[in-house]
């Protein structure tokens, strides 16, 4: 916790609920509300405050030029000598602020009045007149982002969501003819999903979809953006009327289903609700890695509003769960930031295997990739993910001599056995099926693996 930024949290939520943070002010106030829960209801109460004062009283804020001639009636009369004492500079910001705001709630009063003495025909076409939401009180980067998104069409909503200190917004839109559509932003402007069609997916996600859908309805689909990696929930509607949600990858497989509770094994409901305890299940999914394995990724509420996702094997045994890094050891906390480096820390997870605990953190780089790394409970570096480009030249031509026809879906540098030479452990597929092989940092191929 930064203590300077707690002592200063009433200004700085403030500020955030309308947008007038710097940009460095904004990120750090975002990783303080991560970890900080009187920090973030602060700044969830502000960003509420803001949206219940505009909705309610900016449809009453009066005329643009009713502000000036407030300000020059107001300097008139300080020219009076039985009001000279008092100073109405234009200078002083703070004194328009308060008559601006004593005059808004003052017209919002009278506006009342005068709207509870018409008739009940013209109150009516006044409530059905919603103002359109501001995006005025956005970040630069989320407000330019979400106009250039709409491209053209009509905002109507902006939802503003808080997971865990990650700032985001849920836009919805209208064309002129009426259709509606959504899409997600991130505070940084990052395009993080988008409503789309069955049609104007790849083929073959699009085939993988009719598979799974055969009789049931599709009735919506959405891509997703992760690190620049593209993934495709189809929402299908059975025929009993239940919905669920496919998580697809870019190439066709299916990467999740969502479940729900009573659909598991009685260890995994055990498992869950053991986990959950006096918190609340949000959402199960069942998850499929790229060599079949499967498992259960349970998203639980704590009592305190916190969420964090556990993951089970199929016979109920704890997996692993999300951290954040203050919850770990101060060499655990140097090691990942030594790691990060100038990127942005993701997500940690603390994983169980065979009685030894591991942390498997995901990071941002600079340049938008997503990597990662494993680190040992002591803080070592056990492996790290690289791109294929990363990797020495021999590294590289022996890589793809193995993988042939095939692709290459992951290359790790493993660190554990130092007299190994620090090998690429590379991951591959071919002829639908995955395959493992080691290579030397000179070049040398290793071996395959099982």
């Amino acid at each position: 916790m930064n203590p300077s930024i707690h002592q200063d949290a009433a200004r700085l939520a403030a500020a955030a609920a309308i947008g007038d943070l710097t940009e460095a002010e904004a990120t750090a106030w975002n990783d303080h509300i991560a970890t900080c829960q009187a920090c973030r209801k602060l700044d969830e109460e502000e960003f509420a405050m803001r949206n219940l004062i505009k909705g309610n009283l900016e449809a009453e804020s009066p005329d643009p030029g009713f502000e000036q001639r407030i300000m020059d009636k107001l300097e008139l009369a300080a020219a009076d000598d039985r009001i000279r004492p008092v100073n109405f500079s234009r200078s002083n910001p703070a004194l328009l602020a308060a008559a601006a705001c004593i005059t808004l709630i003052a017209m919002a009063g009278l506006g009342f009045l005068i709207h509870g003495r018409k008739p009940a025909s013209t109150a009516s076409a006044v409530s059905n007149s919603p103002a359109l939401p501001d995006l005025a009180g956005l970040p630069a980067a989320a407000r330019n982002a979400i106009t250039s998104q709409s491209n053209g069409n009509t905002i109507t909503s902006v939802e503003r969501d808080n997971d865990n200190g990650e700032i985001s917004y849920l836009v919805d839109t209208k064309t002129s003819a009426g259709a509606e559509s959504s899409f997600t932003i991130a505070a940084d402007g990052g395009l993080l999903s988008t409503d789309t069609t069955l049609d104007a997916v790849p083929g073959a996600v699009r085939s993988a979809i009719l598979a799974q859908a055969q009789q049931a309805s599709v009735e919506a689909v959405e891509e997703d953006i992760d690190a620049g990696a593209k993934s495709y929930v189809a929402t299908i509607l059975s025929q009993q009327g239940g919905e669920r949600d496919y998580t697809f990858n870019e190439d066709g497989t299916l990467a999740t289903i969502e479940m729900n509770l009573p659909d598991l094994t009685a260890p995994l409901q055990a498992a869950i609700k053991a986990q959950a305890g006096q918190g609340s299940i949000e959402e199960i999914d069942k998850s499929f890695d790229d060599d079949g394995e499967i498992s259960y990724v349970a998203t639980i509420s704590a009592p305190d509003g916190r969420e964090r996702d556990f993951t089970f094997n199929t016979d109920g045994t704890l997996s692993s769960v999300e951290c954040t890094l203050a919850e770990l050891s101060a060499p655990l906390q140097l090691a990942i930031n030594n790691q990060v480096g100038q990127g942005t820390l993701a997500s940690i997870d603390k994983d169980f295997d065979g009685g030894v605990i591991t942390y498997d953190a995901s990071v941002i780089t600079p340049d938008g990739r997503e990597r990662d790394l494993s680190i040992s409970a002591q803080g070592q570096l056990l492996s790290r993910e690289v791109a294929m480009t990363e990797a020495p030249a021999a590294v590289q031509r022996t890589i793809s001599q193995t993988v042939g026809s095939g692709k290459v879906i992951d290359i790790n540098q493993s660190f554990d056995e130092p007299s190994q030479g620090a090998p690429y452990e590379i991951e591959g597929w071919k002829e639908g099926k995955p395959f493992y092989f080691l290579v030397s940092p000179t070049g040398d191929f290793l071996g395959m693996e099982d």
